[in-house]
């Protein structure tokens, strides 16, 4: 395998062929054709970390949907030593997330679990200052996020003064109002990369 370009297919039996791609020694997962992780996912949660005000510092953050972990880097970027629980429903994902991003991160301060967030959601305890949620199905959100027992949880463990960004994609039409229902809608905004 080579520095400059190298790719393998890894089989998930939850979200199906995941290529992985690494180009001068960085890392793509790709599946359904969209990114799952990479620089590119790098930007849009760099992006998305950029709506939050200015000043504020988080203490706990609940991440839905860990995928290769990519994100994580970019949040202990912006956030050194804040305490991260990510929840992700493919094991083959979280494999993934051991063998790239994770490698590069504090995961003395990160606490995964596996799990469906129907399940894993009710469990948790306490309350988390910011709630990043990206959850799919390849490139469909994840169906669990538009069902109100799942957003019944969310707004349990989002704290008072607390922000929750949702990645939505392709889908912003059909499931923002779902969300909207239950949270206010301090900001919609397109991230661009």
């Amino acid at each position: 395998m080579s520095w400059f370009y190298e790719h393998r297919t890894v089989v998930s039996p939850r979200n199906g062929a995941l290529k992985i791609v690494k180009t001068f020694g960085k890392t793509a997962v790709i599946g359904d054709g969209v990114f799952q992780s990479g620089r590119y996912m790098q930007r849009v949660f760099a992006g998305m970390l950029k709506m939050l005000p200015r000043g504020f510092v988080p203490r706990r953050i609940l991440v839905l949907g860990l995928g290769a972990g990519g994100c994580i880097p970019v949040i202990q970027r912006r956030f050194p030593g804040v305490h991260i629980v990510a929840l992700e429903y493919d094991e083959v994902m979280i494999e993934l997330a051991k063998q790239t991003y994770l490698q590069e991160s504090d995961v003395g301060s990160l606490e995964s679990e596996v799990g469906d967030i129907r399940e894993t959601l009710p469990n948790l305890v306490g309350e988390f200052d910011l709630i990043l949620v990206d959850v799919f199905c390849g490139r469909r959100v994840a169906p669990a996020l538009t069902q109100a027992k799942v957003l019944g949880e969310l707004e349990r463990l989002l704290a008072w003064q607390g922000y929750m960004i949702v990645n939505l994609f392709e889908e912003r039409a059909s499931v923002s109002p779902l969300i909207e229902a239950l949270f206010c809608p301090h900001a919609q905004a397109r991230v661009k990369v």
